[in-house]
């Protein structure tokens, strides 16, 4: 029994230094990121949001600018139809006595675009219309278009639609 006893203070003793410990680093690390943001607010005055000088007007109204552009904005929806092969290994060689494990499931998804011309180019990024089987294009005055993609370059997530 004294040899249960002296384990069991033993490993209270060490779990109460350990967390000592621990929270020890922790009050120190907390300390050292403060005074390094504040050695970073204080040092650093090329950073524009400390140094500018132009506050906008307090009582600007953007109700023109937002009137002028709702109506280049436009809602895209896209349909991509993928091929899953889900059984492929649960069935493994046996995959051809139990018909096709492929399946084809059609994922809906939804981005936004802005009109850049009035003969109907559309910007929006890449990743809302790559692969897409079926484009449509919502305007604002709730008119929806089947477009088509003229052109896309995924290293800059930009396509153009029409």
């Amino acid at each position: 029994m004294k040899t249960f006893a002296k384990s069991f203070i033993g490993a209270v003793l060490g779990t109460v230094l350990v967390i000592l410990v621990a929270w020890s680093f922790l009050q120190n690390e907390k300390q050292t990121n403060n005074n390094a943001r504040a050695e970073f607010l204080t040092e650093d005055s090329s950073v524009p949001a400390i140094s500018a000088g132009y506050f906008p007007p307090q009582d600007a109204d953007f109700t023109m600018a937002a009137e002028k552009s709702v109506n280049a904005v436009v809602h895209i929806k896209t349909e991509v139809n993928v091929r899953s092969n889900s059984y492929e290994y649960f069935f493994g060689p046996f995959k051809d006595y139990f018909g096709n494990p492929y399946r084809n499931n059609t994922y809906v998804a939804f981005g936004s675009g802005v009109i850049i011309s009035p003969d109907g180019y559309i910007v929006t990024n890449n990743h809302v219309v790559e692969n897409a089987e079926k484009i449509s294009v919502t305007f604002n005055n709730r008119t929806e278009m089947v477009a088509k993609i003229v052109g896309s370059d995924p290293s800059t997530d930009l396509a153009l639609i029409k």
